[in-house]
């Protein structure tokens, strides 16, 4: 389920925003909003924050406002979470909800607890502010959007899903025969698979396989890699279950020469070693909470720093 969202920025006192077309049906879909580089607000239709309250590993649901309190009381927590605070509001005005917002970032400014909020207004508010907005973001990901209808965002529906879209994503993105031996199947879904394979093989983004055991989500990474620029390279493959908790830093980071005892010889991480090619982390669900917040480190700042190491 695609949805209408606004992405909300501040800077030099100044309120940005900018239209998205959101997926929000997963957990994974969400967790691709968390920001560490910027305040960000995402602003919503009530209407869809129950499809999002869901999402219990990522977002942080704070209920919904009491109209004689502020933004500030509910969203700035005063210590670290690790999911996305999601405010229900019922601001009768656009005004009021952008000021309100406003106040948010101003009151955040020096923080560092938590700097990206899911926010809800009502249906009116929400629809006003979305045709006022005539920017759309940059992404960086493959955009099929104008395709689709060849007319603007306004017009796409915002409720549709890939399937409905598939014949359209084909013409984008190819049909390759070789595909269809390594990922077998005719149905709509298997079709569907391997045209976002193709798709994501052309972003240099990371990018999440999420599935049921035997799924084929193996499958799935080492053709992405084929179909890529990155498949000169190399595919290094991590299995993130089969590591012990206290290695895993060293696995991925390496370590610097005489760290642990004289003597020691520099050890290069897998970050390291995959170079330019492609890095796959096999269930990476079995990491701690630490492990998977270190590997977005990485992925959001393209920097990596060896264990006992001072510089990136």
């Amino acid at each position: 389920m695609y949805v209408n969202c606004l992405e909300i920025t501040f800077a030099d006192n100044e309120i940005a925003i900018c239209k998205l077309l959101l997926k929000i049906d997963h957990a994974t879909d969400v967790a691709t909003l968390i920001n560490n580089e910027y305040p960000v607000v995402y602003l919503f239709d009530n209407e869809h924050l129950d499809v999002l309250r869901q999402h219990v590993d990522v977002v942080d649901d704070r209920g919904s406002k009491h109209p004689s309190k502020s933004l500030v009381r509910y969203l700035l927590p005063r210590k670290k979470v690790l999911g996305i605070p999601i405010l229900e509001t019922h601001y009768q005005s656009e005004r009021k909800a952008i000021y309100a917002i406003k106040v948010l970032f101003r009151e955040n400014e020096g923080q560092d607890t938590i700097n990206t909020w899911i926010i809800g207004v009502v249906k009116d508010v929400f629809d006003g502010m979305w045709r006022d907005t005539e920017k759309e973001c940059v992404s960086d990901l493959p955009d099929f959007k104008s395709e689709l209808t060849g007319k603007e965002i306004d017009d796409i529906p915002p409720d549709y899903n890939e399937l409905q879209i598939l014949p359209t994503l084909e013409k984008l993105y190819g049909v390759s025969p070789e595909l269809e031996k390594t990922y077998r199947g005719d149905s709509e879904s298997a079709r569907l698979v391997r045209v976002l394979i193709l798709a994501a093989a052309k972003t240099q983004s990371p990018v999440l396989i999420s599935g049921n055991t035997g799924t084929g989500k193996n499958v799935v990474a080492q053709a992405i890699h084929e179909h890529s620029s990155r498949k000169k390279f190399g595919l290094t493959v991590l299995n993130c279950g089969a590591i012990h908790t206290e290695l895993m830093e060293f696995e991925l980071f390496g370590c610097e020469k005489d760290y642990l005892f004289l003597g020691q010889p520099l050890r290069i991480g897998l970050w390291e070693r995959a170079g330019n090619g492609s890095l796959f982390f096999d269930e990476i669900g079995a990491l701690s909470l630490d492990h998977q917040e270190k590997i977005l480190h990485v992925l959001e700042k393209s920097t990596i720093r060896r264990v006992g190491g001072i510089k990136e």
